[in-house]
């Protein structure tokens, strides 16, 4: 049971790093990753304790369901046709995948359903767990090729320990597929996170400015801008200095709204989103200890974001991957994730698609940047496990009910069992085997 618990650690890990402590307001925060307790991931066989607990159909059922419900996934370069139902494909416009940070198959899957969500739904848009800063950025370097605004990013994320060589050559592979696409077809990133890294939430805001002086009645909030960028610069510990300047200038947005949306023009929303994500990290941060209520507070956040952004952008699909929680469509561990808001989202309810990924016999790269064997796999995946050989293959969870056995949910926190089928969580499983950890990258 063990096993199954120690997923926790991992699902909803702040994948670009946590905010050094300020004087003021942030003064405990944790690394990247949640740290993994070593002693819940000493003996996979303790994994089989919680199958041996509950009351699965016999395994015979499942491969039999499974025999036509899953497939080996054999080449990355070129996902196969049909991985994914031309049905579940359809029907719904938001696709997002789920991993455990820290594992190197998981840059390898993510560029591969890139190529393969763009090719069967043609999605516009990745989004991304990261702050908007960041996808701005992002979106900079695709669009000219220059890496140097992809090494000022990792630059950053070094100093959170998110900077994984993995993560950087993902960023270039979807640099080079995205390249070669139609300009109308190019995929725009779009960062969704609160923005745990100031200084570029700052430097974000200063590029947003046009080139035209502000007007009289602003200027002096406009000003802020650079000499607080400029304060950050010097020390972290000046960081509430950021978030007061968030405050007094959202406070003269409110006051003077017209003159900065003929200012901002088309950045407005996206300079308004940023400095309330300034604020709502310092929120965020405050409960950062109660592993429930900060993956409650950051969701629901992460969810305002994204009806925030989606509501000025163009209607279009949506691929994304993600820490595995943020996927889940229903509640767990007593968290509402971001897939669960989106799901019963009048907009997107019922087209959000979920891909979760188990693991077996993987290592991981922990938060102090150890490797670790990691293993996690539902029991009745375990069940299955050697149906096909394959290090990747994939099953489909949400067949018609009476072709399906009941394959229920449990709590990550607990390992307890749910009155609920996985289907209510996600609609696939991506199983990984033999995976290597991921490395930090060496500018």
């Amino acid at each position: 049971m063990k096993k199954l618990i120690i997923y926790l650690a991992l699902i909803s890990s702040v994948f670009i790093g946590c905010q050094e402590a300020t004087e003021n307001s942030l003064e405990n925060t944790v690394p990247h990753e949640v740290v993994v307790d070593k002693e819940l991931n000493e003996s996979v066989e303790e994994e089989t304790d919680l199958i041996k607990e509950t009351e699965l159909e016999g395994p015979e059922v499942l491969l039999s369901y499974f025999k036509d419900n899953s497939k080996a996934i054999t080449n990355l370069d070129s996902l196969e046709e049909g991985l994914i139902s031309m049905e579940d494909l359809d029907q719904h416009e938001i696709f997002l995948t789920g991993e455990v940070h820290g594992i190197k198959a998981n840059s390898d899957l993510n560029i591969a359903f890139v190529k393969y969500f763009k090719e069967e739904t043609n999605f516009k848009y990745y989004l991304s767990e990261m702050p908007y800063s960041m996808s701005y950025f992002l979106n900079q370097f695709l669009e000219s090729g220059d890496e140097t605004i992809l090494l000022d990013i990792f630059k950053d994320l070094g100093k959170y320990g998110s900077d994984d060589k993995e993560y950087y050559e993902f960023w270039t592979n979807f640099y080079s597929y995205n390249y070669n696409l139609a300009d109308e077809e190019k995929i725009k990133v779009v960062g969704l996170d609160i923005e745990s890294n100031i200084i570029q939430a700052y430097k974000c805001l200063l590029d947003m400015l046009p080139d035209e002086e502000a007007p009289i009645e602003i200027k002096e909030s406009i000003s802020s801008l650079g000499d607080i960028l400029e304060l950050l610069n010097t020390s972290f510990r000046n960081n509430y200095k950021g978030e007061k300047n968030a405050e007094a200038i959202l406070e003269d947005m409110g006051e003077h709204r017209d003159l900065y949306k003929d200012y901002l023009g088309e950045n407005y929303v996206y300079f308004e989103l940023v400095l309330w994500n300034i604020l709502n990290s310092k929120k965020a941060y405050k409960v950062v200890d109660d592993w429930v209520e900060w993956n409650n507070t950051r969701d629901r956040i992460i969810y305002d974001n994204f009806k925030t952004i989606d509501n000025v952008l163009p209607r279009d699909n949506y691929y994304g991957q993600w820490g595995a929680g943020h996927v889940f469509q229903d509640v767990n561990t007593d968290v509402k994730w971001f897939a669960t808001y989106l799901n019963k989202y009048p907009k997107y309810q019922d087209k959000v698609l979920s891909i979760t990924y188990n693991y077996l016999d993987c290592q991981m790269k922990s938060a102090d940047g150890l490797t670790e064997d990691f293993v996690f796999i539902l029991p009745f995946i375990d069940e299955i496990k050697d149906q096909i050989d394959s290090d990747f293959s994939i099953y489909k969870v949400n067949g018609q009910e009476e072709d399906r056995p009941y394959m229920p949910m449990y709590d990550i926190l607990t390992g307890d069992e749910l009155n609920k089928d996985v289907s209510e969580y996600f609609q696939y499983i991506v199983l990984i085997k033999n995976s290597g950890p991921t490395h930090t990258f060496n500018q």
